[in-house]
């Protein structure tokens, strides 16, 4: 979701920023620069005696600010003034390119007018035809906030104004690992439901399927800077869970912590949302090299099928090769392929 080094700042990924101060009460307190395209909201807290926010004391100084400039009669006490703004976000892990902001309504609508409307009015009589649907690969969400978020705190009965602080600056008391959790669980689902569920509209509105994976090596899968911490709350909103196994990444009888349950996880999507048909998909055998064996092969394919991933896809037909070397083992290469013949008896086997 980089298309391809083009996203325009204005539809990059968000990273919530805060600043405070702390004000000593009673007494009048002002400040300039609460206003601007980047300003989300001030906030204030009162400190307890160890100097920690309480909850339930925060007040939004939305109706102090006339112009940016907040002018605000602080009340007797000791008080944390905070701006929230928000900043963009570091580019992709990948390739370093800005990624565009998926929870944020506009950003994602930008994305889908740029990336799969064209294709629409290229390719239209083949939807639904011809082409199945679209598919996501490896997406990044290095952003934490968007301007949707808020909608979903809403909708869960989640107070944003204690949310944000214990994300920026923490809570007194119990208040705090609840809050914090309440903002990066809506974060995630802000993301999915915006971002996965807006693609997978249009899909739908244009009769193909919208699917695909994210990454999961290396614990990804519960990484914030690639699925937003939950992989679930994204990808429910596909039309069926996903995942890819590349890269040698596992072998007969190993057991990599990092990714060998990957598998349940996306069939878990499948099943915890019914998903039409029952369809889990992993995209198989990518770069494992020409020396992959039909063993090895089978017993990979065993090893989703038992966890309830029954549709898989080859990482294999590829009209690069045999030039690209990200690709192999390929099952057709111009009709030159040693393992094309036996193509038949892998696709019977596991269908």
């Amino acid at each position: 979701q980089g298309v391809g080094g083009n996203v325009p700042a204005r539809y990059s990924a968000k990273r919530l920023a805060a600043d405070a101060v702390e004000v000593e009460g009673p007494a009048p307190f002002h400040a300039e620069g609460h206003s601007g395209e980047r300003y989300i909201a001030t906030l204030a807290g009162k400190l307890d005696a160890g100097g920690k926010i309480v909850g339930d004391s925060i007040v939004d100084l939305h109706d102090f600010i006339t112009a940016g400039n907040l002018s605000w009669p602080a009340p007797a006490g000791r008080w944390q003034v905070m701006k929230f703004t928000h900043t963009q976000a570091p580019g992709l892990g990948q390739n370093g390119q800005v990624s565009v902001d998926g929870a944020s309504r506009d950003c994602t609508e930008w994305f889908i007018q740029t990336v799969y409307q064209p294709h629409f009015d290229r390719f239209g009589k083949d939807f639904g035809k011809t082409i199945p649907g679209f598919f996501y690969d490896e997406p990044e969400t290095q952003g934490d906030w968007g301007t949707e978020l808020n909608a979903t705190l809403k909708a869960w009965n989640v107070d944003w104004k204690k949310a944000y602080v214990a994300y920026k600056f923490g809570l007194a008391g119990e208040d705090d690992v609840a809050a914090r959790y309440q903002y990066l669980d809506a974060f995630a689902e802000t993301w999915g439901r915006v971002m996965y569920g807006g693609m997978a509209d249009w899909c739908h509105q244009h009769k193909v399927i919208s699917m695909g994976h994210f990454m999961e090596h290396g614990y990804l899968y519960v990484n914030r800077d690639y699925c937003a911490g939950d992989m679930m709350r994204l990808q429910k909103f596909s039309d069926m869970g996903g995942l890819d196994l590349v890269c040698q990444q596992m072998y007969p009888g190993t057991r990599p912590h990092d990714i060998y349950q990957t598998p349940k996880i996306a069939s878990s999507i499948t099943h915890v949302f019914d998903k039409k048909d029952d369809i889990t998909m992993c995209e198989m055998f990518g770069a494992y090299g020409q020396d992959i064996t039909y063993p090895q092969m089978k017993w990979l394919t065993d090893q989703m099928q038992v966890r309830g991933v029954n549709y898989m896809i080859p990482h294999s037909f590829n009209p690069r090769a045999p030039f690209d070397g990200d690709c192999p083992p390929y099952f057709y290469n111009g009709g030159f392929e040693p393992r094309y013949p036996l193509y038949r008896i892998y696709a019977d086997y596991t269908s």
